[in-house]
This record gives structure tokens, sequence and C-alpha cells, in this order.
């Protein structure tokens, strides 16, 4: 007797429909695909279910592989849907697919692009049934459509090679996709990574360490194509505030007679906002970047890598320069632009080999207003969070009293299985007179115990790890710069 699975029969059925689904029976299809990968733990038998549902490959790519924003969320629409405006006469896409890549389009835009959506679940049927069903309905999982988050424990490059197959990134498509839409979300950004180091001695090395000051700035890679410069983030996305900084870059590097020629390249660096005390600020970065008129004279861009296009993209296939003689190439380019460039807002950060345990004690003691200290060896380049680069700061901790818990709904897996639950989102303790909410540091299990037993939180000393205090603009008390919960007292407060 021949055996298949149920998702191998779910796919055979669907093969011999006769008509086209309903937007209805699309999106309770999508159901069933999220049910059974939220219930599968291993990464690789949640691929293979999205691949046992080939009738919701143009769905998934709309929401995850496109790349597209749909310029609206599941809160703005649920907002506009209160007021009950009445459906429109208007035409309407007929699936789920074509109504998110019309949006991502822009076809249609704000109040117009929320009207259709509207339209387009009445006239499917989509709030008929979701009125009959319980959560999650149809409705809500057209919302996390809409939100680009399905919550099954995939990312996007897992749902596109669920969907390709795997294989090496495409370097032509990737650089494609970027020439056309000025982007390349949501295809993969192989940056390196820093792993967290917070105690000394370095790890041993085979070739040599080399250190820089870690700054407190916007991860920023600078794509040079040609006469065209992509300011992108370390996810893909562009930084299309940044069109005048890229135009200076691209006036500065084309007089630069070291630069690459033969063929795309990119530089790997850190948009900074620097105070008069020499003291960067990451809130002041972050407003700049994102701001609609930004003031880019403010900002400047310290490079700590230099790549082929090829090297960044396809490392895993054969081994890149090593990190000195891609560090000896950067340092010849911010040289000859200090020099011949110099209102040039692209600047050198100072590299220093590591020749013995002496030279970073050293380097610590100088770094006691900085973020931290970079430490990086002496490879081929790792696109990925690598045991190669090493962030060294140092963490502060304090004893705070919780005041409050914040409880809402999160997708967490218990137990390798995916699942809404109630849970803490966050704990919220008092800094310098500012409430302040912790988010980090709790397992899974932990928030869904405590959401339902709030009193083993509320009223409790806990140790708080965090990076540094952080200074406001708007005039407010500091902040915490990345708390972490580390510890939870019993009733009598801390014991030792």
């Amino acid at each position: 007797m021949r055996r298949s699975s149920a998702a191998a029969r779910l796919c055979c059925r669907w093969t011999h429909r006769a008509h086209a689904p309903s937007v209805v029976h699309e999106l309770q299809r999508l159901r069933e695909m999220m049910h059974e990968a939220a219930a599968t733990p291993s990464l690789r038998a949640k691929e293979a279910v999205v691949r046992a549902y080939p009738d919701l490959a143009a769905l998934l790519r709309a929401v995850y592989v496109d790349g597209h924003l749909f310029h609206m969320s599941s809160a703005t629409l649920a907002r506009f849907r209160a007021h009950r405006p009445p459906a429109d006469k208007a035409a309407v896409p007929p699936t789920v697919a074509a109504l998110l890549q019309q949006l991502g389009a822009r076809t249609v835009r704000g109040h117009a692009a929320k009207q259709l959506v509207h339209t387009f679940l009445e006239r499917h049927g989509v709030d008929a049934q979701h009125a009959r069903e319980t959560p999650p309905t149809v409705l809500d999982v057209f919302y996390r459509c809409l939100d680009r988050h399905l919550g099954v424990g995939l990312s996007a490059l897992s749902v596109q090679r669920a969907l390709t197959g795997p294989g090496t990134l495409d370097v032509d498509a990737w650089l494609t996709r970027l020439r056309t839409h000025g982007h390349v979300a949501p295809l993969p950004m192989p940056v390196v990574l820093a792993r967290p180091h917070p105690s000394l001695p370095l790890p041993p090395t085979r070739t040599a360490w080399y250190a820089s000051r870690k700054l407190d700035g916007v991860r920023c890679l600078f794509v040079v194509d040609g006469t065209h410069v992509y300011a992108l983030s370390r996810h893909g996305r562009a930084f299309r505030m940044l069109g005048d900084f890229a135009a200076q870059m691209r006036a500065d590097l084309d007089a630069c007679p070291v630069v690459p020629r033969d063929g795309p390249w990119l530089l790997d660096g850190e948009l900074c906002a620097w105070s008069n005390a020499e003291q960067e600020s990451f809130v002041r970065a972050a407003s700049l970047v994102t701001r609609q008129a930004p003031d880019t004279a403010a900002l400047t861009y310290h490079p700590f890598d230099m790549l082929t296009l090829r090297e960044f993209l396809a490392w895993r296939e054969s081994p890149t320069r090593t990190l000195s003689a891609r560090l000896h190439a950067l340092s010849a380019l911010t040289a000859w632009l200090s020099t011949h460039r110099p209102a040039t807002r692209v600047r050198a950060l100072p590299q220093k080999r590591l020749h013995a345990p002496a030279d970073l004690d050293s380097m610590l003691r100088e770094a006691a207003a900085w973020e931290g200290v970079m430490v990086r060896d002496d490879q081929p380049y790792e696109g990925r969070r690598s045991h190669a680069m090493l962030k060294v700061c140092a963490r502060q901790e304090a004893e705070f009293v919780v005041e409050d818990v914040e409880i809402s709904t999160m997708r967490l897996p218990i137990d390798g299985v995916y699942a809404d639950r109630r849970a803490v989102a966050s704990i919220v303790v008092r800094y310098r007179g500012r409430r302040v909410a912790v988010g980090s540091g709790m397992r899974p299990s932990e928030r869904v115990h405590w959401a339902a037993h709030p009193e083993d939180l509320r009223g409790r000393t806990v140790t708080i790890a965090y990076a540094a205090e952080t200074a406001r603009l708007d005039g407010h008390a500091p902040s915490l710069r990345f708390p972490v919960l580390k510890y939870v007292y019993g009733t009598q407060g801390r014991p030792f």
C-alpha cells in the first residue's frame, strides 16, 4: 500500500480543483499551512511544509520575497474600518496576492488604498466568514499578511529557500533588483555581525586581532555600481533620505584613483552624528537618517570594511581576501580622500593590530567614554554572526523595583511550537524618575507564567544589565540603553 502525507493529500486535492479558489479559501489554506509550520520545530521541516502548499507560492512571494512595502499596517487598516465605511463599486483584485502586489506597486495610495482593501474584504466575503469563525479567523490571517509577519518561525530567506530550493545567492539577480528598485529587501544581506565578548582575554587566534572603536551610530552599506551609489541598511532597505550624502560620496569616489574599477563594490560602516565633545549620538544619527529633510551635513561615515560585491555575496563559494588585505585597500582610500578631498564625509576609523594582551588593555582604558571596542580576526569575510568579530563592551548592572508589567499577545515558541500566547512583553522600572520598559532577558515560558501571575513580578527587586545611560533629545530624564532583565529576587529582596 502506498502511503502519503497529509500535506501531499491536500496538495493533490488542490491540483484537481476545476475552478479558481475563492479568497476565503486562499486564506483558509494559508491558515492550514501556518498551523502546520508552527507545530513543526525543525527549520528544514518548516520549509518542507511550505513546499507542500504550491498553490500559496504567489501569496508567499508577495508577502516575503518580492520586498514590497504595503504602506499600511493591520492597526491602521483596522482603525479605518472601525468607522464602518461603505464598500464602493470599484473593481477589486481576484486574490490576496494580487491585492498585495497592487499595494506594493502603489497604484493606489493613502485613503484610497485603505478603501480598496476594505472593499476587497467585503466583496470577497472575508468579513462574513470572520464572523463565523474563532481566532485566528481568515481576517486575522489577512492582517498577518499585511504586516508581513505570519509568525511561524520562518524568515524571508527561509521562505525564499523553500520556494526556490537550496543554492547560492544569485549575484546578478541581487544586483538587478538593486538597480531596478533601489533596494534589495527582503533578499539576503550577508553582513558580518559581532558576538559579544564581555571578558578578557581574547580567544586564541592563528593570525592576528585588529581592534577599533565601537561606534554608536547607524549601520550603513554604500554599494558603488559605476556612477551610482546606493545607501542600504543591514537588512537591505534603502536610506532614501541620504540622496545628497550619496551624491557627494559619488563625487569623491569618482575622483579617487584607488577605488576598484573592475565591478561593483561596497563600503560597510557606521553613520555617526558627533557632538562638540567628540561623542557620537545614536539618537541623533537615527533621527537624521529617517527625517524627511535631513541635515546630512551633521553626519559622517566611518567605514570599517571594503569588499567587492562578489566577495560580499558569494563568500561561501570561495575564500575572500583576508581582513588585513581589505583594511590595506580601505586605508589607501580613506587616506586619499582625507588628503585630496578634505570636505569629504568619509572618515577613517583607526584599526590597531594587537600584538599582545596589554595592547587591548591599554585600548580599553582609553575607551572609557566609548560604546566599546570591536575586535576582528584576520580572516576571510564571513557574512553572518561570527566569532571572528567580537564586541567588547562594559555592561553595567543595577537593582530596581518592578512597578508594573505590560502584557500582550505574543507569538512565542514553547517546546518548539509557535502559538499566540498571552505573555509579558516588558516589565516597567523607574530610572531617575523616568519609566523604563525592559523587554529582553525573559524566556518564553517565563513570559507566559508571569502574564498569568503578575503578582510574582510586581514589587519584586530585579537586577537589570544595561550598556549605558542614554541621553534624550526631548529634554526628559535619561533612559537605559539595551536593558536586559538578569535576575528576579524573592519577596524578601536581594539575599546577597
